[in-house]
């Protein structure tokens, strides 16, 4: 996402430096289509390219097994706890409606005191701000058989497939795709951890090597006729996303909430991808006009009862989105959710709000 709004605004730095009376509208079709990367790879076509496994038409047993392996970690915590949807909205026969998101921030002494403090404690920021999610989800009523929190949280593949490349699949860099890409998680307990033990159980997920993903019980032999002791996750594609993707169509069991979970989609520090200024590279930087990318938003088109985050950096300053269906919560519900996340993250890392 962050690296197609590179490409866009690339080619529109070359659309604003044309002459006057150019078909600036013809011409930025032109040119967005005639860019190279303008239609990125698929990752899962690059993932079976360069895959150590060969493919058929059954399951390989060994890859079956690791794929069931984190696919059994989310099983073990459902139903999870979520939030709560509108009064309204509790039948099932309820239709989504528009989507909507809301954005809050912290300025740039608050954000290096939240990363100061979660350098200390050996997480990322990413974990903290999960955690928040979880602990603020946890404060309202549950269903009676729902004791864990269990998601799946995306995680970045293009390193471990940056490792394994090929000079045929090296560009990774703007692959589209990452449905397969999520990793379990389930928080065991959730009622009676602290912010900490929360935190710490998800950098354990978010920490886990994707290149030696999984340990099968024997060597496996390759495609090369090589033993391998470990498997990578993008060597799992297949049968994993087979079961999630079944796992997702399923229907609720009888007698269990529907899952109203909520996500967290981490982007990093985003000048990382997106450049603060732009200007047509074929000319003259000095009188070439610019463009100037003061601030964004993220969203997401929502058609669940889940409310998705995204937690970002940008010019110094920590931000947190989060999107959800008007038909299942309220901008205001959502708005406050998102503020007591943000307080959490302080109370939590034990940092005074008022400095704020």
């Amino acid at each position: 996402m962050a690296l197609l709004a590179h490409e866009f605004m690339t080619v529109l730095a070359k659309v604003v430096a044309t002459e006057p009376g150019t078909p600036t509208r013809e011409l930025f079709l032109a040119k967005l289509s005639s860019s190279p990367s303008s239609v990125p790879p698929c990752l899962e076509d690059i993932v079976r390219g360069q895959s150590l496994y060969l493919r058929s038409k059954e399951d390989d047993p060994v890859l079956a097994a690791g794929a069931d392996e984190p696919v059994g970690i989310l099983l073990r915590g459902v139903p999870s706890i979520g939030l709560p949807i509108r009064v309204s909205s509790s039948t099932s026969g309820i239709v989504p409606s528009h989507s909507a998101r809301v954005m809050t921030k912290l300025d740039a002494q608050k954000t290096t005191q939240v990363v100061v403090a979660c350098r200390q404690m050996g997480i990322k920021v990413t974990s903290a701000v999960y955690a928040a999610i979880v602990r603020v989800t946890a404060r309202f009523p549950q269903h009676p058989l729902s004791k864990c929190f269990a998601a799946f949280v995306p995680v970045d593949l293009r390193g471990a497939l940056d490792e394994t490349s090929t000079s045929e699949t090296k560009a990774v860099s703007k692959v589209v795709g990452l449905h397969f890409s999520g990793l379990p998680i389930c928080v065991d307990n959730v009622f009676s951890k602290s912010f900490k033990e929360v935190a710490e159980d998800l950098a354990i997920v978010y920490a886990r090597d994707l290149v030696h993903f999984w340990t099968p019980p024997l060597a496996v032999q390759n495609r090369a006729g090589e033993l391998q002791e470990t498997i990578g996750l993008p060597d799992l594609v297949e049968p994993y996303a087979q079961r999630t993707t079944a796992l997702f169509n399923a229907p609720i069991p009888e007698g269990l909430p529907p899952v109203q979970t909520p996500d967290l989609s981490s982007l990093g520090k985003m000048e990382a991808y997106i450049h603060k200024e732009y200007a047509d590279e074929s000319r003259d930087r000095d009188t070439s006009p610019k463009l100037e990318v003061v601030d964004f938003w993220i969203s997401t088109e929502m058609l669940t009862r889940n409310v998705q985050f995204h937690v970002w950096s940008w010019d110094g300053s920590l931000r947190l989105g989060a999107s959800f269906n008007t038909s299942f919560y309220d901008k205001e519900f959502v708005n406050e959710v998102i503020q007591s996340v943000i307080v959490e993250v302080l109370d939590g890392r034990q940092i005074k709000e008022e400095n704020a």
